[in-house]
């Protein structure tokens, strides 16, 4: 009960009434007339020469005493399953905030990532027009290029 209680289900007012004062007071009572009903059927039938109306007011005495204990039980059951149904509520509401953070932190990271690649693309590529290093190949290339020429041309001259 103080788990229902507590929840934040509760506290959010999805549960309702949450008071289980009757509840208990109901349970408290049926196994009270349990006990009172066991209880005196128990001395009738330490009795000697149990008679036909003895038998019978034992054999009601005894159904009536399981259908209480029996009604008792599935009340208890019936708490703790509202407990239980408390906790499902609570674990419903924490996973639709955790939800809702991602899709924010989503919603961020997608504006933030699309100004990036705008800003990118809107840039124009400076890099490939005054690279150093496409200028150094280049030129690498061109030596041996003429190195190339210079060595044909000797091994043409040789021939």
């Amino acid at each position: 009960m103080k788990r229902v209680v507590e929840s934040e289900a509760a506290r959010a007012g999805w549960l309702g009434d949450v008071d289980f004062t009757a509840d208990i007071q109901g349970l408290i009572a049926n196994f009270r007339k349990v006990h009172a009903l066991r209880e005196v059927a128990g001395e009738l039938s330490a009795l000697d020469k149990p008679s036909v109306d003895d038998r019978r007011i034992l054999a009601e005495a005894k159904s009536t005493a399981a259908d209480l204990e029996r009604a008792a039980i599935e009340r208890v059951e019936l708490i703790g399953k509202c407990a239980t149904e408390a906790k499902l509520i609570d674990e419903s509401l924490r996973s639709e905030r955790e939800e809702a953070r991602t899709a924010e932190q989503r919603a961020a990271l997608h504006a933030k990532l699309s100004a990036m690649l705008y800003g990118i693309e809107a840039t124009p590529d400076t890099g490939s027009t005054d690279s150093a290093a496409d200028a150094m190949i280049a030129r690498v290339q061109a030596y041996r290029e003429i190195k190339n020429q210079i060595q044909r041309s000797r091994d043409d001259g040789l021939q």
